[in-house]
């Protein structure tokens, strides 16, 4: 399978989310299949929901970030 359909096949299955194209292509490529090795739907299951977890924990981290922002900025 190609890398571009592997890439959209996850995006697919992911919906919506903070993580750019960049980061899901950057992902995908770093963790491909051995040449002539077809994904299967645990190889689909597995990295969406790893890219599932990371895109929780960046979401929660920027909302931390928003909030800590809040509560301490002063203006002069």
């Amino acid at each position: 399978m190609e890398t571009e359909k592997i890439i959209s096949t996850i995006k697919e299955q992911i919906g919506t989310t903070s993580l750019s194209d960049r980061t899901i292509t950057d992902y995908v490529n770093n963790n491909l299949l051995a040449d002539g090795t077809e994904p299967d739907a645990a190889y689909f299951t597995k990295h969406v929901n790893i890219l599932k977890s990371i895109d929780g924990n960046y979401n929660s981290d920027v909302a931390k970030k928003v909030e800590e922002f809040k509560k301490n900025y002063k203006p002069t």
